[in-house]
């Protein structure tokens, strides 16, 4: 009997060891959890800050933002790139006449056994005014210089001074030397009969033995300056001269005319070439024909 007694004190000690025990992890697991939610909570209720960002830049940040990048290294072609300016021709110009004449011979052409006088006159004389021509052809001469060479030509004249002894051969074959592409004489003119008056330009023929291979562009470039002059002044406009006996035109290597600009013998057209107003138009007048001729060549 006391033995059973004691076997079930055992068993109730046992069963209440176990039941403490039962008890005691229940409470820890309810702490435990209890515990965990404290903490998911904290964390939820309060994030992990992160890096707050500046939305109000500074000075330096401004310049930084707005300054042009710099690119080194890199070359960008232009769209439209620089043309390096084509050189303009070479231009001689012959003012016609000289101080005094040189009735002594020359050839007419090369190889010619036929001779012309070297200078055959000092020119016409002014009705109105009394200049000569020799003078008038030089001081044209050299007004139409500085407007070419203002507009870029290369200009070789003949004379420069009215005191010379140069032939008409001579003339031309400084224009001959010096490589020009055209040949222009700047000359007036006088007749009998003083109503004659006009422009006209003294060019080779096609047939010239000597220079017939100019004859056309010869006959373009007294055009375009006997158009332009009288484009600019009213003059009346005459028909060109096919002179196969001048020298001037038969020695030359390149086109070549020689512009009778007006008549001195004719009372109206003689004041007119007179007035620096008129030789003015004139001057430029004759520029914008050789800038006609050229500019059809190119």
């Amino acid at each position: 009997m006391k033995r059973s007694n004691a076997l079930t004190t055992i068993m109730f000690f046992v069963v209440a060891i176990l039941l403490m025990a039962t008890v005691a992890l229940g409470i820890v697991t309810v702490i435990k959890n209890k515990a965990n939610k404290n903490e998911v909570a904290q964390n939820v209720a309060t994030p992990t800050p992160t890096a707050s960002v500046n939305i109000i830049p500074t000075q330096e940040v401004i310049a930084r933002a707005t300054a042009t990048p710099t690119v080194a290294a890199i070359a960008t072609p232009s769209s439209t790139p620089t043309l390096s300016p084509t050189p303009h021709a070479t231009i001689c110009l012959d003012a016609g006449h000289q101080l005094e004449a040189d009735l002594n011979g020359e050839p007419v052409g090369p190889g010619a056994d036929v001779n012309v006088e070297r200078m055959r006159s000092v020119g016409a004389k002014n009705v109105v005014d009394g200049t000569m021509e020799y003078e008038w052809n030089m001081q044209m001469t050299d007004m139409v210089k500085d407007e070419l060479r203002r507009r870029g030509y290369n200009v070789v004249l003949t004379r420069t001074s009215n005191d010379v002894n140069l032939s008409n051969k001579e003339r031309a074959e400084i224009a001959n030397n010096a490589g020009a592409d055209i040949f222009v004489g700047i000359q007036a003119d006088s007749y009998s009969d003083e109503t004659v008056y006009g422009v006209y330009a003294e060019i080779p023929s096609d047939t010239n033995i000597y220079v017939g291979q100019y004859a056309k562009d010869s006959a373009e470039l007294a055009k375009a300056i006997q158009d332009s002059v009288v484009a600019a002044t009213g003059a009346k406009s005459r028909s060109p001269q096919y002179r196969d006996s001048l020298a001037v035109i038969n020695w030359s290597k390149m086109p070549v005319c020689v512009m009778q600009l007006g008549y001195m013998s004719n009372p109206d057209e003689a004041a007119k070439l007179a007035s620096s107003e008129y030789q003015e138009k004139m001057v430029k007048a004759i520029c914008d024909g050789i800038d006609a001729y050229f500019a059809g060549k190119n």
